[in-house]
């Protein structure tokens, strides 16, 4: 039904709706091929599944095969090789299963194998003890398995990478039917492994001539093929911003539909970033500072925890509000995700509404944070109040601090600048800008004026120096410019402030 009504739909929506019917039907052929893969595995156990043999060319059939992997396999910069001892050799078959099984181990082959990386097929007739048998050879320069785990990598629901930081997805059940159904077929599949090195497997069945011989076995569509979804899909394209002033998320994520999902979903009230792993997440939060980051768990290189810990550790990143967007959804990685430092924690499937309010509400609470330290810290009228307005965050109240003093300790140098600023505090010019915009939504040349203007403040309510006097200790060079900005600050005047508050 959901495939049916996705085709109906393609030719009557317009062009910005028909990359969403893309995802919802990869996605939903992925989801029949997992359904339909369990379903196999119930029939096996109840001995309800049986072949269907023809006789035909079997080693035509691999070929075709093959040639529906190129191009995903080209995708990623790697090469498949095929040869045959035999241009031809007839023999029983079961399409559709021999079918699971190619491609079955072809899809692994492919997902573990790195850019630049060769797949190797080959097949022979062999004769032993007098049964003729199909040598079938299946060999990649991929990641490989670590020898202790190659005894359970054909058991069900067994994943050899089981960290969070796993390069691909998926449920554990490709390799248990593929070697069930290498039995039904009255064969035997092995399995050799060094990691970092590659895999092969070896397939061996018998060649038997007693089914109906067949001119044309049907061929499989080759989408029926090539179920994985990384064959079409990609990390979506962010447009350029409309406004540099809207506020930025960044989002870590490394399935490409989720995504993109997201993109749309934040992209008209944001400026969106997007990374496709923890490493990559991190190294661009540092680089860019946004407002806000949404991330999810199980990632290559590094996960979602170690983003969050490594994020909310470091100074100039600390103060960003982090959601981890996830399918761990379990009570102790929740824990975890907190204690790591995450701001919010939300399980997958996850409602649009709920997660555009959880955005709206950590923002929010980012703006009080900034009320308080514009308040509390940036003019000092009552510094002896600031560290208890609000419940502020350590972390943030610990940078603006570190900033305020370096300002302070040059305040009367008229020539001070941002840029002798970040180089006193170890960033980048761009880093320290995101950064106390960031927390206190004002730009660091800002926040040195009103700093200046916080001690002019004092000395005009406690001392007797004289205005110009006052400017020159403010780092102001004109007096005129001083009384200028201080009355656009405060709606007085320096002499109208003294006056009043004398």
């Amino acid at each position: 039904m959901i495939l049916g009504l996705v085709d109906n739909l393609t030719g009557k929506v317009y062009e910005s709706g028909k990359e969403s019917l893309k995802v919802i039907k990869r996605n939903a052929h992925q989801l029949l091929h997992l359904v339909n893969q369990m379903l196999d595995l119930a029939r096996l156990d109840s001995s309800n599944l049986h072949l269907k043999l023809v006789r035909g060319d079997v080693i035509r059939y691999i070929r075709y095969l093959l040639e529906s992997f190129h191009s995903y396999a080209a995708n990623k910069n790697i090469t498949i090789d095929f040869q045959a001892e035999a241009p031809s050799l007839e023999m029983d078959f079961d399409p559709d299963r021999f079918q699971q099984v190619i491609s079955n181990l072809l899809s692994n082959a492919i997902k573990f194998t790195p850019s630049g990386g060769e797949i190797k097929v080959r097949v022979r007739e062999a004769n032993k003890n007098k049964v003729r048998r199909l040598q079938l050879y299946i060999r990649d320069t991929g990641i490989g398995i670590p020898e202790a785990k190659i005894p359970f990598i054909f058991d069900r629901f067994y994943q050899a990478d089981d960290s969070s930081t796993r390069t691909n997805e998926g449920a554990g059940i490709g390799l248990a039917l593929t070697r069930e159904l290498v039995q039904l077929m009255g064969g035997e599949i092995t399995v050799s492994s060094k990691a970092g090195k590659g895999t092969r497997f070896a397939i061996h069945l018998p060649v038997t001539r007693e089914a109906e011989k067949t001119e044309a076995i049907p061929l499989p569509d080759s989408s029926d093929v090539l179920f994985t979804p990384e064959a079409e899909s990609r990390l979506p394209p962010h447009d350029s911003p409309e406004k540099e002033s809207a506020l930025s998320i960044l989002l870590i994520e490394d399935n490409p539909d989720v995504l993109r999902y997201l993109s749309g979903c934040l992209t008209p009230a944001y400026r969106i970033e997007t990374a496709g792993n923890g490493e990559q997440g991190i190294t661009k939060a540092i680089q860019q500072i946004p407002d806000l980051i949404i991330s999810d768990i199980m990632m290559p290189v590094r996960d979602g925890f170690e983003v969050c810990d490594t994020l909310k550790k470091d100074e100039r990143t600390s103060h960003i509000p982090i959601i981890l967007l996830t399918a761990k959804a379990d009570q102790a990685s929740k824990l975890t995700g907190l204690a790591k430092g995450a701001d919010a924690y939300l399980p997958k499937p996850f409602s649009k509404a709920e997660l555009l309010i959880r955005i709206q509400n950590l923002l929010k609470n980012r703006e009080r944070l900034r009320q308080f330290l514009l308040a509390g810290e940036s003019l000092h009228l009552y510094p002896e109040k600031s560290l208890v307005q609000v419940n502020a965050e350590k972390t943030a109240l610990k940078f603006i601090h570190k900033v305020r003093s370096v300002v302070e300790s040059h305040i009367s140098n008229p020539q001070f600048s941002v840029a002798m600023l970040a180089e006193l505090i170890h960033y980048s010019e761009p880093q320290l800008n995101r950064k106390v915009k960031g927390i206190i939504d004002m730009t660091p040349g800002k926040y040195i004026r009103s700093v200046r203007l916080a001690l002019a403040q004092r000395l005009l309510r406690g001392s007797d120096l004289s205005i110009t006097d006052i400017a020159f200790e403010c780092g102001f060079l004109d007096p005129e410019y001083f009384s200028k900005v201080f009355k656009q600050e405060t709606e007085l005047t320096p002499t109208e402030y003294r006056n009043l508050n004398g």
